[in-house]
């Protein structure tokens, strides 16, 4: 399925962005390298191949396998600058250990872009403006994020997102009295889950609406069918 997948979109000819990774930890599958190699050969120079980890996994090992199979680009996500902030906003995972993955990334990445992103969120407010210095610092990017209630899933999303802090293109649109971006996912994504249902959007944790089923349907099929068409529609 999956190759038949990377077939649909090399026919298209359109995609500038493959990202392996949606709703759960990527190097978890053991074939990972397998799969970027696989989409880099299929889909040619054109298409960006990156994938987003919490960190926890990457060893040298993995390192040099995912540098070898051609991935562009490694996206970490930290959400913090220190050892207790890190436990609140990511339990269960250990903060230096992640540290250390992410500098050894930085050594061993080779073409490799690596960026290291924070989440702003109440349990991690204030800590912008040194994780971005320090990460910078060892030669990272950094990418600053905004809370999603994952499409109503997060109950608590208010209590969790603290204070919101505009973006700079939302204070423009404020400034100019246009209202916020309207979602422009179903336009230009497709979300794939690993049984290869589709969902609407990437942010559909509850799986709310299946609109498509690669295991069944062509890429044409689902990208132009009925139910997306009308989610365009609305938008």
């Amino acid at each position: 399925m999956y190759l038949r997948i990377l077939d649909g979109l090399r026919r298209a000819g359109s995609v500038r962005v493959f990202t392996l990774m949606l709703q759960n930890e990527p190097l978890i599958d053991q074939e990972l390298a397998t799969r970027v190699r696989q989409a880099k050969e299929l889909l040619g120079r054109k298409a960006q191949i990156m994938t987003v980890t919490n960190g926890s996994l990457l060893t040298p090992q993995r390192i040099d396998e995912l540098r070898e199979a051609g991935l562009d680009e490694v996206y970490v996500s930290i959400d913090a600058v220190c050892e207790e902030t890190y436990r609140t906003v990511r339990p269960g995972l250990d903060f230096n250990t992640v540290v250390n993955n992410v500098h050894a990334l930085l050594r061993r990445s080779g073409p490799m872009r690596v960026t290291c992103r924070f989440l702003r969120q109440a349990a991690n407010a204030g800590e912008e403006r040194e994780f971005a210095r320090y990460w910078r610092s060892n030669h990272a990017s950094v990418g600053m994020l905004s809370m999603s209630n994952r499409a109503g899933s997060l109950a608590a999303f208010e209590k969790l997102r603290g204070e919101e802090r505009p973006t700079l293109a939302r204070r423009l649109l404020r400034l100019a009295g246009r209202p916020r971006l309207r979602c422009n996912l179903p336009l230009l994504r497709l979300s794939v889950l690993v049984d290869g249902r589709v969902v609407l959007c990437c942010h559909d944790w509850r799986r709310h609406v299946i609109f498509g089923d690669m295991s069944r349907q062509s890429l044409p099929e689902v990208w132009n069918g009925a139910l997306m068409k009308h989610h365009r529609r609305l938008l």
